[in-house]
């Protein structure tokens, strides 16, 4: 996660990553490189049902 987006912390609510459940990851690519799109908002739980962060339209 670039610096910039949260003031000097990469995920202020630690690693959304570093989980052993199943996740949906929300990434987007610079320069090769992939990132969440936001702290908060990269990566959710994977349950049937579960409400998306955004509307997919």
């Amino acid at each position: 996660m670039p610096q910039t987006c949260t003031g000097g912390e990469s995920y202020p609510n630690g690693d959304p990553l570093d989980t052993n459940q199943r996740v949906l990851i929300f990434a987007t690519e610079q320069d090769r490189e992939w990132f969440t799109m936001t702290p908060d908002q990269g990566v959710v739980p994977f349950e049937q049902g579960a409400p998306l962060p955004f509307n997919p339209g």
